[in-house]
């Protein structure tokens, strides 16, 4: 039962780490689209957000790699 319980904690850690990359891919592509225009946005990303996009790409690719199975 309580494998089963962390289990789907794993899973909930998978879609929002999936949601932080998109996120900031999104951001990304945007800034990048923009800046032929007259609108002129740069792409910031914090200290913060760089740790946090990392730690998730690397959940991905380690989910992907292994499984999330206990």
């Amino acid at each position: 039962m309580l494998i089963f319980f962390i289990n789907k904690i794993f899973y909930i850690f998978f879609i929002l780490s999936t949601l932080n990359v998109i996120m900031n891919l999104y951001k990304f592509i945007r800034a990048w689209a923009l800046s032929n225009t007259d609108q002129t946005t740069r792409y910031k990303i914090s200290k913060k957000d760089v740790l946090f996009v990392g730690l998730s790409l690397s959940y991905i690719i380690t989910s992907l790699i292994n499984g999330i199975t206990l």
